[in-house]
């Protein structure tokens, strides 16, 4: 049974005649859990194309040809990648360059994230639990289940010494466990070899999605998520009275300070700081009261997935939100 309690809002802090990272205690008592669910991926998965030019920066030419690639005005500011994010925004300066590549944008895979968007919104509205979270799995599959399918990039075998001996000579090789040792009856005959566990990762494997479009596609959600954080939340709402518990690809659990008559369902209208700024800006990243499934589900858009008392985040993907002792 898990035991009710008080918990404050933490913070960290820097010491700078230290040098250290201090975790400390604000006197604000959280009241609920707000799940925030991400819709970046989705239009992310249409963003990239091959590469279309790579060089190396080796001379003081190609590093001034790079930089003016990368400070050019051509370059799409308000769909760029993280780097466009800190040049703009973080005051961020490059002083060198190693290498760079450029990538020609498409639209491949709009019509099909369009279309899937679609029924699943429809799916919603008709209350098909089912059938919007197979088109939701449908959504989630296309941009990086090939991209993070690790069968693909390491073969894992169980094998004899012998057979584990010629292996570990393979270029493929990666490591090799015994798991085992020989087994001996009575009269010290081996009944059973011991068994290796090898590790290789092949050259060559067959790819259903370009490796590129998986790996463009988490980078172009990291630029929105960063732009969601600094150029919202830190804009419109008290951080003093927000602490963020965990995150992930395309979510974010908040701990919150609010009313503690209202109960967990409150939502965020006790911790902003700024009303203007966000009655202004919100309906571009927060659903509303009274919209539709369609606005509520948009892309480049966030969704309030859940509310709770509690969570406990133990490491990335491995944390629970209950109410109570539920």
């Amino acid at each position: 049974m898990l035991k009710e309690c008080i918990n404050l809002i933490n913070k960290f802090g820097y010491n700078y005649v230290t040098k250290t990272t201090i975790s400390y205690d604000t006197q604000h008592i959280i009241t609920h859990i707000l799940d925030l669910d991400f819709n970046f991926l989705y239009p992310s998965a249409f963003s990239a194309r091959r590469v279309i030019s790579y060089f190396k920066c080796t001379s003081n030419n190609s590093k001034q040809k790079a930089g003016d690639i990368v400070m050019s005005d051509d370059r799409s500011t308000d769909k760029g990648y993280i780097l466009w994010f800190l040049i703009d925004y973080c005051n961020f300066i490059i002083d060198d360059i190693d290498s760079i590549a450029l990538f020609d944008k498409q639209f491949g895979f709009e019509s099909f994230t369009i279309v899937m968007m679609k029924k699943r919104q429809e799916a919603i509205i008709q209350h098909n639990d089912t059938k919007q979270l197979y088109y939701k799995q449908i959504l989630n599959s296309a941009f990086g289940v090939e991209g993070q399918n690790n069968a693909k990039f390491d073969k894992i075998s169980f094998n004899k010494s012998r057979l584990a001996s010629i292996k570990q000579l393979n270029q493929c090789n990666k490591a090799t466990r015994k798991l085992n040792d020989d087994t001996y009856n009575s009269n010290g005959e081996v009944i059973e070899e011991s068994q290796y566990m090898v590790s290789e990762s092949p050259r060559q494997f067959k790819y259903n999605m370009p490796l590129q479009e998986a790996v463009l596609t988490l980078d172009d959600s990291k630029f929105w998520y960063l732009n969601f954080v600094y150029n919202f939340l830190n804009k419109c709402i008290d951080m003093d009275r927000v602490h963020i518990c965990n995150m992930d690809a395309d979510s974010m659990y908040l701990a919150i300070v609010g009313s503690l008559i209202e109960g967990y369902k409150q939502g965020s209208k006790y911790f902003i700081k700024d009303q203007g700024f966000f009655d202004l800006h919100h309906k571009k990243w927060l659903p509303w009261n009274d919209c539709t499934v369609a606005e509520e589900k948009k892309f480049i858009d966030i969704t309030t997935e859940s509310q709770g008392e509690n969570i406990v985040c133990l490491a990335p993907k491995c944390y629970s939100l209950y109410n109570r002792n539920q």
